[in-house]
């Protein structure tokens, strides 16, 4: 697991579909955290924020369930809680053109 902030982006980065993006899964650094994603894929796919409390994992789709749209560049933001890991996944196969998480601590953005 790495801390958020201490994660190296991905860059031009191929993925064959419901793969993790990040090795590692991605762990808040504080107790009111907000993670924001920052993200461009080589495909129209959904993008999958994977969250793991240890024992289950669930996946919530971002962008109300639609697939991003190609070659954009797409933001999100989402709350994250010590004790949980996160990571991404697209549903299918596309390049990684660029994928950064950002985590700001302290209750906001």
């Amino acid at each position: 697991m790495a801390r958020v902030n201490g994660h190296v982006p991905v860059f031009n980065t191929a993925n064959g579909g419901s793969a993790d993006i990040f090795t590692n899964d991605l762990v808040p650094q504080g107790p009111d955290s907000v993670l924001t994603i920052g993200v461009c894929l080589s495909a129209a796919v959904k993008l999958n924020l994977m969250i793991d409390d240890g024992t289950t994992t669930i996946t919530v789709v971002l962008l109300d369930d639609s697939n991003l749209t190609a070659n954009a560049g797409h933001t999100f933001t989402w709350p994250a809680y010590p004790g949980y890991t996160y990571n991404l996944q697209p549903s299918g196969a596309a390049t990684v053109l660029w994928c950064s998480v950002r985590d700001v601590c302290s209750g906001g953005i």
